[in-house]
């Protein structure tokens, strides 16, 4: 899983030296500022909004391709939060993949998971 390193702690002792690393995944960048953005195209569809963000994996999603026929506005609000408000008005979540992107929607993943090795945890749904 790629991430971002956000903070380093060494501890040191009379025998040992203890290191504490916090890494954050890389959606947090989604997190850091809000942003301006309108979708008026009564033609448009979730996934052509979805297009606007880069890293955007498009999972399984029933309404994906449906039109959504009124203004959507993004105003002075983060990315993820944006994401999240899509991902609730097209009924499903926003997942985290083990490599660190976003997925809008479950990834179809035909492999079995065992509960020691979770792919994806879901954030929102």
């Amino acid at each position: 899983m790629d991430g971002v390193i956000s903070a380093v702690d060494v501890s040191y002792g009379l025998t040992s030296t203890k290191a504490e690393i916090t890494i954050n995944s890389e959606s947090v960048f989604f997190q850091e500022k809000g942003a301006e953005r309108i979708f008026q195209n009564p033609e448009k569809t979730y996934s052509d909004i979805l297009k606007n963000f880069e890293n955007i994996e498009i999972g399984i999603c029933e309404h994906i391709n449906d039109v959504v026929e009124e203004i959507i506005y993004q105003h002075n609000i983060d990315d993820f939060s944006f994401l999240v408000y899509l991902a609730h008005r097209c009924g499903t979540g926003l997942w985290i993949t083990e490599d660190g992107k976003i997925s809008f929607g479950m990834i179809n993943n035909t492999k079995t998971i065992s509960d020691s090795e979770k792919k994806y945890q879901n954030l929102f749904s």
